[in-house]
């Protein structure tokens, strides 16, 4: 999945389809959602790309064949800029994406980023 703007991702987007350019997660499939901001964006691509997500999606699904059934089976909570575990999980996933634009390993990111989204989803289930 990536992050971008609509009109940034698109060749020849067509302006007049959003009222604004609204930063997007595009899939292999082209799913497309639009996001409130960057850091929503950052966090749910974190979260669908983390290697422990990854696992249990290929787990069910073929590869190629992923489709907006991941969204509702792994229930990604909304994003809360006040989380400090929303916030880690989009930026491990920001830097990520730069050292991947910039040719460079970023292992040790993603097993950080797996870490959060283990958090995430333990803290979750604990709360009453």
């Amino acid at each position: 999945m990536v992050v971008s703007t609509y009109c940034n991702s698109v060749p020849n987007a067509d302006k007049k389809m959003f009222v604004e350019d609204k930063t997007i997660v595009v899939d292999s499939k082209v799913l497309m959602f639009g996001l409130d901001n960057e850091d929503e964006a950052y966090y749910v691509c974190g979260i669908i790309n983390s290697p422990i997500v990854v696992k249990i999606i290929d787990g069910y699904a073929i590869n190629t064949n992923r489709g907006i059934d991941v969204l509702r089976y792994i229930g990604i909570p909304q994003f809360d800029s006040q989380n400090t575990i929303h916030r880690s999980i989009a930026s491990l996933s920001k830097q990520i994406h730069e050292l991947v634009k910039e040719g460079k390993k970023y292992s040790e990111l993603e097993k950080q980023l797996s870490n959060s989204v283990k958090d995430l989803y333990c803290k979750r289930k604990t709360r009453p």
